[in-house]
């Protein structure tokens, strides 16, 4: 089916995306992930709940965790498949400040998302 649409529409044409391609002309690098969000979960849970859109040409996302203070250390990096992840192991009452990045198998990584501020029930 993508030859065939090769042949009919331009490498830049958007219908590209209608049928569930990237564009010939699209960069290789995924897109920056959008409309980052942090959840908490129930009070004294330890978790939140941190949503993402899908971005174009990211088969995984990389989920940078930290804590919301001078020197901001680094309290999680993970890579994952789904625009969704759960984390609930940081004490309760800890500031953390998120991002994300799209990742693709031929090794591309997109820049992070804004970051995203929240606090641990």
């Amino acid at each position: 089916m993508r030859s065939e649409l090769g042949q009919l529409i331009d490498n830049d044409d958007e219908r590209w995306y209608a049928f569930g391609f990237s564009k010939p002309s699209d960069p290789d690098t995924p897109g920056v992930p959008e409309n980052l969000v942090i959840v908490p979960g129930a009070p004294e849970s330890h978790m939140v709940f941190i949503d993402w859109d899908n971005s174009l040409r990211s088969t995984s996302y990389r989920v940078v965790v930290k804590k919301n203070v001078a020197g901001n250390p680094e309290l999680k990096n993970l890579i994952v498949n789904d625009s969704e992840v759960t984390i609930s192991d940081i004490p309760s009452g800890t500031q953390i400040i998120v991002t994300v990045t799209g990742r693709n198998s031929k090794g591309g990584e997109s820049g992070p998302t804004d970051p995203v501020n929240g606090t641990v029930p």
